[in-house]
């Protein structure tokens, strides 16, 4: 079993999300418990836990299976490592409102993940319902259909496999608490892909012609495509300002008139913009 720290440049936060977006010990595939979280991505096994935030971050990375070099440069974008907090920081630093909650949120992104189609068919299970009861479905989704793997007394799991998906009756899906037609949706996604159509490859056009690829797909609208591709490729000019709270979160920060001019200044952070508005908005309603 290799072992390897990584150290993200500061600030660095990524504990937040792990914790909000996850169910403790149960598989999302990821299984998070006490900072650290494990799973299985193909052939690569690895648990990963996040030590000294946010100004001395350390990914402490044991890899359990697999190519060490491979491993680590999934948990690189899985652990969103490349984003640089500190340029977002100073795009931001002209808009006072803004400023000051990307300094409140110091250093926080989103985690990513492995592949285009684990963040579409997730963001078609998140479709119009809560996050708590999202979570539980994706959870029952990848304890029952996706692969197991038990190492030196640990069990990891990866996401179901589009062919997998696909070969399942309707009653199989829908008892992990997905409605008729988000298993209609699920299932004709999955099919496609594993008759050979290559989701991954739109992961490298231009945003806007892979939001128009993907809305082709039945069940997939503008909010599920761009929600898709942010979460599978970490690319933060896409907007989604289709999504509530991300414009609830705008107008309780008070930026929502200044907003052109933001999106035209700091394009590229756009996407973190909105992430951590709908955050906020999260965290004051449940005050």
């Amino acid at each position: 079993m290799k072992e390897v720290i990584l150290r993200p440049k500061p600030p660095y936060q990524i504990i937040k999300h792990l914790s909000m977006y996850s169910i403790p010990g149960k598989p999302i595939p990821g299984i998070y418990e006490g900072n650290c979280c494990r799973r299985v991505v193909g052939e690569i096994a690895y648990e990963a836990c996040i030590e000294g935030e946010p100004d001395e971050p350390r990914i402490m990375v044991r890899v359990y299976k697999g190519d060490d070099y491979t491993a680590l440069n999934l948990i690189k974008h899985i652990y969103n490592v490349n984003l640089d907090y500190n340029k977002f920081l100073n795009c931001v630093r002209r808009f006072p409102k803004l400023h000051k909650l990307a300094l409140k949120y110091r250093g926080l992104r989103p985690a990513l993940t492995p592949t285009l189609y684990e963040a579409l068919i997730k963001s078609i299970i998140s479709q119009n319902i809560s996050q708590k009861l999202a979570l539980r479905i994706v959870s029952n989704l990848v304890s029952r259909f996706g692969t197991k793997v038990e190492i030196e007394g640990k069990v990891f799991y990866d996401f179901p496999k589009p062919d997998t998906l696909a070969s399942l009756n309707t009653q199989e899906l829908k008892s992990t608490g997905l409605s008729l037609r988000k298993v209609e949706y699920i299932k004709g996604i999955s099919k496609v892909i594993s008759e050979g159509y290559d989701i991954e490859s739109l992961k490298y056009l231009r945003p806007t012609d892979a939001v128009r690829e993907l809305v082709k797909f039945k069940g997939v609208g503008v909010w599920t495509a761009k929600l898709s591709l942010m979460a599978s490729t970490g690319n933060l000019s896409l907007d989604l300002l289709e999504d509530k709270a991300v414009r609830r979160g705008l107008k309780l920060l008070g930026i929502s008139k200044s907003l052109d001019e933001i999106i035209s200044r700091c394009r590229e952070y756009v996407g973190l913009i909105m992430y951590l508005s709908a955050l906020d908005f999260e965290v004051h309603s449940k005050r």
